[in-house]
């Protein structure tokens, strides 16, 4: 059987017009900016939970620390002695402080985004880990 011969309002169609390919491609960067958006606060969150947890070291090991000195320490190193390791995290910086002999202070700080902001996070001797600031 012959087809009929095609009209000349009819076109043959192979491929993808302008407009269908800049919308596949419009669609794909949304998703793949929507992913990266994800995934920059995922790695946020993590930063922040390894820091949370380095900080819940400091407590443990200053309260070892504290049980075998009968005071707590302003110094790392003293810590090192208990356990806590040297280097505890790679992306905060901490620091170490006595405001008055019978508690301590240790602080977490990192600009997780290369902004102005900077996130921080606090524990003393109640052992509670607080978020000062959030990046």
């Amino acid at each position: 059987m012959r087809r009929p011969p095609r009209q000349s309002n009819q076109t043959k169609r192979d491929g993808l017009t302008y407009l269908e390919l800049a919308t596949v491609l419009g669609l794909t960067g949304m998703l793949a900016l929507g992913g990266y958006v994800l995934t920059l606060q995922a790695r946020k969150n993590a930063c922040r939970a390894r820091a949370r947890a380095a900080l819940e070291y400091v407590y443990r090991s200053e309260i070892l620390y504290c049980a075998v000195h009968g005071r707590f320490t302003d110094m790392f190193e003293a810590l090192h002695s208990m356990g806590l390791p040297e280097r505890l995290d790679p992306i905060y910086h901490f620091s170490l402080d006595l405001p008055v002999q019978s508690s301590f202070l240790c602080q977490g700080w990192a600009n997780l985004d290369s902004d102005n902001g900077v996130d921080s996070l606090l524990v003393d001797e109640t052992g509670i880990v607080r978020s000062l600031n959030k990046d």
